[in-house]
């Protein structure tokens, strides 16, 4: 039986964490390290993300997290970190299931942001424009 995005999200939420952008900032303002994955294009990054995020785009997830591959990712060896994927909002479909492979693949503390980006936004929390080569001065404060 084929399945429907919709319908693998459902199955992903149901096997990760959903944190809300409250709880977010309160991991973020912990002393423990929150890898925060922004799993969008680099297009969608550039156009606002949140501080200190990282951007792996959803299609390369498996291969910058394998311990093995020739193009891993550093920053996510360890797999007993915490990590947040978020992507825009919607259904989340591209962060849940990124939190869904990444503890597939051994993380033992992968969640994603419920409502993503949008919902970070709605609730005033700080957006960073473009990336960590190319910053923008432009910032959008806000509190969450």
């Amino acid at each position: 039986m084929a399945l429907s995005v919709k319908e693998m999200t459902k199955a992903a939420l149901a096997e990760i964490t959903a944190l809300s952008p409250v709880e977010v900032r309160h991991r973020l303002g912990s002393l423990d390290p929150v890898v925060l994955i922004d799993v969008r294009e680099p297009e969608e990054f550039e156009r606002g993300h949140l501080p200190g995020a990282i951007n792996i785009p959803r299609g390369l997830l498996e291969m910058k997290a394998d311990l093995e591959s020739p193009v891993k990712d550093a920053r996510l060896s360890d797999r007993g970190l915490a990590v947040v994927t978020y992507c825009t909002g919607g259904i989340g479909a591209r962060s849940a299931l990124s939190a869904q492979v990444l503890k597939r693949m051994g993380f033992l503390n992968a969640a994603c942001l419920e409502g993503g980006l949008q919902a970070w936004k709605t609730l005033g929390g700080p957006v960073e424009l473009g990336t960590p080569d190319r910053p923008s001065p432009a910032k959008t404060p806000g509190t969450v």
